[in-house]
């Protein structure tokens, strides 16, 4: 018995170092801009699941495993959406996902978040430069970081014969709160 007493204590104990941030949907985004010499774009969307679990005595133990649905993304343009959706191969890769494998500390406000992004059916490790902003009721996380399309198998689509550019920008911002 005191075991088992010992272990649930041990158990709690790990528990309670780690915070579920819940992420405010309303105000977190991640967008992708893409160009091509005749315009660029930016889909957006507020559909981020997962969790983001914050080590409170040691930040670098924090994990971080989120995903978006791919149909949840939009540029304001309804031809251009649809396309994208064929593109990456929506209805069989229906989300993009990133989970974290070790964090960093950089300085004071920054650190890196070394994972794994897995979009069009493709996993590769990535590491997302994460500026952090503590205020008295909200976390907020952001960060930009770049993907080529080509590292993913993702056919680039053409315009007037010219495919859009390879390297696609993403843009996240989260705020949450325990």
């Amino acid at each position: 018995m005191n075991k088992i007493f010992i272990i649930l204590i041990f158990i709690s104990s790990l528990i309670a170092q780690n915070k579920q941030l819940i992420i405010d949907k309303s105000y977190s985004t991640i967008e992708y801009e893409g160009s091509h010499f005749l315009h660029n774009w930016i889909g957006k969307s507020h559909s981020i699941i997962g969790s983001i679990l914050i080590d409170i005595e040691k930040p670098t133990n924090s994990k971080v495993d989120i995903s978006i649905p791919i149909f949840s993304f939009e540029s304001n343009n309804g031809n251009r959406d649809s396309n994208m959706l064929l593109v990456v191969e929506e209805f069989i890769y229906p989300k993009v996902r990133f989970n974290s494998t070790s964090i960093s500390h950089l300085d004071e406000n920054s650190y890196n978040v070394r994972g794994n992004l897995r979009f069009h059916g493709i996993e590769k490790e990535i590491i997302l430069p994460i500026e952090v902003k503590i205020e008295s009721d909200f976390t907020y996380f952001k960060s930009t970081f770049s993907v080529n399309l080509n590292d993913y198998n993702v056919e680039r689509p053409k315009l007037l014969l010219t495919p859009i550019k390879k390297i696609i920008v993403i843009r996240i911002q989260i705020r949450g709160s325990f």
